[in-house]
């Protein structure tokens, strides 16, 4: 499981530090894609894979599904770390997420996401957050019953 939340800085060529905790987990090469709150999500190959698997066998005459098929796999690129644990990012993704120097990497259960910091203090603000939480505690509580 990924988990916690880290500072770093975008150089100028777009690259940035993966922290080493999540490294570990993740191995040299993995995928970054669009996440669909103007963020940037990495996965594992193997969940990568997995989740491609499981969108591919969706009927491709659903329109919602080619939707999906089209923003999960055109925003998305393998990526390998270099000696120093940095992955560059690729410029499409840089402005679909509207990343500028500070950004902070979050860990999220399964998947990593990296948000433009000031993105992330705007979604995370308390008293918006609490809503939020509010509001899916009372969507989801009947799951926890299972």
């Amino acid at each position: 499981m990924f988990c916690g939340e880290y500072h770093y800085s975008l150089d100028e060529k777009g690259r940035i530090v993966i922290p080493t905790v999540f490294r570990q987990l993740l191995g040299d090469t993995f995928y970054i894609t669009r996440g669909f709150e103007k963020c940037l999500n990495i996965y594992t190959i193997v969940d990568w894979n997995n989740f491609s698997e499981i969108i591919s066998s969706f009927s491709p005459t659903d329109d919602y599904i080619r939707r999906l098929c089209r923003f999960w796999f055109s925003g998305s690129v393998q990526v390998t770390t270099d000696k120093l644990g940095r992955i560059l990012i690729p410029s499409f993704l840089i402005e679909y997420a509207q990343l500028n120097r500070d950004v902070v990497i979050v860990g999220a259960g399964k998947h990593i996401e990296i948000w433009a910091e000031e993105k992330w203090k705007e979604i995370n603000r308390e008293e918006d957050l609490m809503n939020n939480m509010n509001e899916i505690n009372e969507k989801i509580k009947d799951l926890w019953k299972r």
